[in-house]
């Protein structure tokens, strides 16, 4: 058999040589010659001194042109296995000459939206269930926010793509797509986590090489100081009419005792004494009701005087029987609290009140909400008054006797934490509240209510 072969396109002669190696021609390679004497001449160049490659940018040996044609005869042939092309990959991965590749029927080439939306599944995700396994939580809220975030963001960007394809330029990409929406810092940090925890978790199995987030630099985060009334505000709120008489002890509660939301709304009968609220619960719809407390520890919480005498009133009014496990903030539904939606509302619609006075009754829908604005723009929320009941404390006593009482490890809300206080220091904080406190309430008759059993509002669609 001859070494090599002619053929025409045009009038330019095009050249294919015989492959040692496998026994056939290659593909066809232009000469450049437009005669065949010319066309011999640079063949036997080729065979001589190395072929060029197809650009024309390199001078390779004939060897190593037969090997590769051969490799790749090989990669088409029926016999090529998929070990023989998981090593293939392997060994373009380590050369760098691949970012990602997922070989078929591997952990690495499930499509990237069906690995997220069941590493995010509370019930279904394998992360969860190791997590459970380490004595390790995570709460279902936390996982149906990333689940959300994942669908909103990763999956139409990612869309096709899968698992052990994503690079770290895609990561990158993602990344600055994300900041060209104009999403705040602290947004992006956290759709970006969606991500940075189950590949971290994928690496860690061996379903991908490495994680695609290794190197990425985070987002630099400016937090926006929280809104927090002032003393004026906060005693013209409470002097006017509320439309919610358990919105309103409510708020009174979160701002006197440093409670969360959630801890308000999981206060039982049994937590309630005459100078101590004690906050052993939080109420999480979403992960099965009433939980531990953020940090995991309980704690009690001096009361004002005046305050305590509203919660022994608002407790007589309980419709269920006003047993021991019994919310003190009741709803329709003995099982269930009032609900977030409920006091966060009440709380709206007060400081409506305080913004438009007399004109409140007559003012239109649009002027409402345009009033209701002004106090979302200065970040004023049911958790405001944590944050006065601390601003307003720490003036008066340490810091760490306050977070204490608030159930705050947080050094950036507070400059010192202590592990133990003594109950000379809680007696101690019962004076400085109702000192700070007490003047600032004043108790008016609040319009009559309907209890209502609206759907648990936990939380907001993310960003």
């Amino acid at each position: 058999m001859r070494r090599f072969s002619f053929f025409q396109r045009g009038e330019v002669f095009y050249a294919q040589l015989l492959n040692p190696i496998t026994g056939r021609y290659m593909s066809g390679r232009s000469t450049g010659a437009r005669s065949k004497d010319e066309a011999l001449l640079v063949v036997a160049d080729w065979l001589k001194n190395g072929i060029p490659s197809v650009k024309g940018e390199k001078i390779r040996p004939t060897m190593e042109v037969y090997s590769l044609d051969a490799l790749l005869a090989f990669i088409r042939s029926p016999a090529f296995s998929d070990e023989e092309a998981g090593r293939v990959l392997s060994t373009l991965q380590e050369r760098g000459f691949l970012d990602g590749g997922a070989l078929r029927g591997t952990p690495g080439a499930e499509m990237l939206e069906s690995f997220l939306v069941r590493f995010w599944t509370y019930e279904k995700s394998p992360y969860v269930s190791e997590l459970a396994a380490h004595g390790r939580t995570i709460t279902k809220r936390h996982c149906l926010n990333c689940l959300q975030r994942a669908r909103k963001y990763w999956l139409p960007f990612f869309k096709g793509k899968r698992l052990a394809e994503i690079s770290k330029t895609n990561f990158q990409e993602f990344s600055l797509f994300l900041a060209g929406k104009g999403l705040s810092p602290t947004t992006i940090n956290h759709i970006l986590t969606v991500g940075r925890a189950a590949f971290g978790w994928a690496a860690a199995h061996e379903l991908i090489k490495e994680t695609p987030a290794d190197g990425q630099m985070r987002f630099s985060e400016k937090h926006m100081k929280r809104g927090v009334l002032c003393v004026n505000e906060a005693k013209a709120l409470f002097a006017q009419e509320w439309d919610s008489e358990r919105a309103r002890i409510g708020c009174e509660i979160a701002m006197v005792c440093g409670l969360r939301i959630g801890e308000v709304q999981a206060l039982q009968i049994q937590d309630f004494s005459k100078r101590w609220l004690f906050i052993r619960h939080s109420w999480n719809p979403i992960d099965g009701g009433l939980k531990g407390t953020k940090t995991g520890e309980e704690r009690k919480v001096p009361l004002v005087a005046s305050v305590y005498k509203e919660l022994k009133a608002l407790i007589k009014k309980n419709p269920h029987g006003g047993q021991p496990e019994d919310f003190i903030f009741y709803s329709t539904d003995s099982a269930r609290p009032m609900s977030y939606y409920e006091l966060s509302a009440g709380l709206e619609r007060a400081l409506v009140r305080l913004s438009l006075g007399d004109r409140y009754t007559t003012s239109t829908s649009e002027e409402k909400a345009q009033a209701l604005k002004k106090w979302k723009e200065r970040r004023i929320t049911f958790h405001s008054f944590r944050h006065l009941y601390a601003s307003r404390m720490v003036d008066k006593m340490k810091p760490e006797a306050v977070m204490r009482s608030t159930g705050h490890k947080d050094r950036a809300v507070f400059d010192v934490y202590a592990d133990h206080l003594e109950k000379a220091n809680l007696d101690e904080v019962g004076k400085v509240a109702e000192e700070v406190f007490g003047k600032m309430l004043s108790f008016p008759k609040a319009a009559s209510e309907k209890i209502t059993n609206r759907k648990e509002c936990l939380y907001k669609p993310v960003q």
